[in-house]
C-alpha cells in the first residue's frame, strides 16, 4: 500500500460507525501502455452529530483484505477506538479485515451494494416493483424472507439468494 493519507489525526472515541469504500481508479504512469488500475480505499466515520468525516484513505494495487487491515490498523494507531459497526460492500477481504481489526464490531453490507446485487439479475421491467418491495422489507426479517421466496418463485434464484444472504447478515 502506498500514499497513505491521514485526513484526521486527533483521537476521537465518539465514532461508532465506520463506512469502508473501495473503488478502482485508472492510472497512467509513464507511457499509456503501462497504464494500470489502482484501488482507492477510503474509510469514513459517522460522527455523533450525524456528519460523515474522512478518517483515512489509501491508494493501493488492489482491494485485498491485507491492505484494508493495514489501513484499519493505521486508524486505530491514531486513536480510532470503540467502533461498533462497519458498513461496506460484501467483498470478503474487507469482512475479514473488519473481523480482525474491530473485535466485537458488527459488519453490514451497504444497502446500495445490496440493491445493485439483487437488481442485476432482475429484468428491467420488474426492477421498479422489486425496488419498492426491497425498501419495504428492509426493516422486517419475515418480509425479507418472504421476498426471497417470491423472487425464487418468479425465477430470480440469484436475486433470492442475495436477499437471503443479506437477511442472514443483517439479522445475525
Amino acid at each position: 500500500m502506498n500514499n497513505l493519507l491521514s485526513i484526521r489525526g486527533q483521537k476521537d472515541s465518539a465514532i461508532k460507525m465506520v463506512i469502508a469504500r473501495g473503488g478502482v481508479l485508472g492510472s497512467k504512469q509513464g507511457r499509456v501502455s503501462n497504464a494500470k488500475n489502482l484501488a482507492l480505499l477510503v474509510v469514513l466515520g459517522l460522527r455523533q452529530d450525524g456528519l460523515r468525516e474522512i478518517l483515512g484513505a489509501s491508494i493501493a494495487e488492489s482491494e485485498g483484505g491485507g491492505l484494508w487491515a493495514t489501513l484499519f490498523r493505521s486508524l486505530k494507531d491514531r486513536g480510532l477506538d470503540g467502533v461498533e459497526i462497519v458498513i461496506s460492500d460484501a467483498y470478503k477481504g474487507i469482512q475479514k479485515a473488519v473481523e480482525a481489526s474491530f473485535i466485537g464490531a458488527s459488519w453490514q453490507r451497504c444497502q446500495v451494494h445490496f440493491f445493485r446485487a439483487v437488481l442485476e439479475s432482475i429484468f428491467k421491467k420488474d426492477r421498479p416493483e422489486i425496488v419498492e418491495k426491497l425498501k419495504e422489507a428492509l426493516d422486517d426479517e419475515q418480509e425479507l424472507q418472504d421476498l426471497a421466496k417470491e423472487l425464487e418463485a418468479q425465477g430470480y434464484s440469484t436475486a433470492a439468494e442475495t436477499v437471503d444472504k443479506f437477511g442472514f447478515d443483517l439479522w445475525n
